[in-house]
Order: structure tokens, then C-alpha cells, then sequence
């Protein structure tokens, strides 16, 4: 995969999040006020910028590293591009629930 097809995908997906989480809070308001919706709707679109500047470029230094180490799964074997996206996305929110678990736990 290019860099430039990673990148429409990363899109992609952040603004099917987005989207997603729009029609939740449109379908189902945490809070009633309006005034409180918009601020947690603009601290929500803060949130996603910084997290989609900060960890995306880490995301693509990790995986360029792996490449180049072959290092990973995906790197060691052969496997289309349209199985081994969903496999990553759904083993890194996996991750990352699992340690946002944990820190409850503690």
C-alpha cells in the first residue's frame, strides 16, 4: 500500500468516525442542554485532531520501522491489503480497550 492509499484510508476512517459519533449524540444526547452538546461536540473535534496529527504520524514511523525491519505479522507473511486493514483496526481497538480497562482497574 502507498503512502498516499494509506492516507484516503486513514481519512476514511476518520470520518466515518466522526460521522458515526455525530449520529449518536443526534440520536441519543448525552446532556439535553445545547449549550453543553456544542462543548462536548468542539472539545470532541479538538480531541480528534490532535489525536489524528499526533498519533497518526507515530503510527506511520512504527510501521515504516516494521517494514523495514520486517518485523510483524503482516511483514512475514503474505496477505491481501483489504484483509490485513480491518486485522490491524480491530487488533488496535482491541488494544486499546483493554488498556483503557485496565486503567479503571487500578
Amino acid at each position: 500500500m502507498s503512502e498516499s492509499e494509506f492516507q484516503v484510508v486513514r481519512t476514511m476512517g476518520f470520518v466515518a468516525a466522526a460521522g458515526l459519533a455525530l449520529a449518536l449524540q443526534r440520536l441519543r444526547p448525552h446532556d439535553r442542554e445545547r449549550r453543553a452538546r456544542w462543548m462536548n461536540v468542539m472539545l470532541w473535534v479538538i480531541n480528534g485532531v490532535v489525536m489524528f496529527a499526533v498519533c497518526g504520524a507515530c503510527a506511520c514511523t512504527v510501521a515504516r520501522w516494521a517494514e523495514t525491519a520486517h518485523a510483524g505479522l503482516f511483514n512475514n507473511v503474505a496477505a491481501p491489503v483489504w484483509t490485513t486493514i480491518p486485522i490491524t483496526l480491530l487488533t488496535l481497538d482491541f488494544v486499546s480497550y483493554v488498556w483503557h480497562r485496565a486503567n479503571h482497574r487500578v
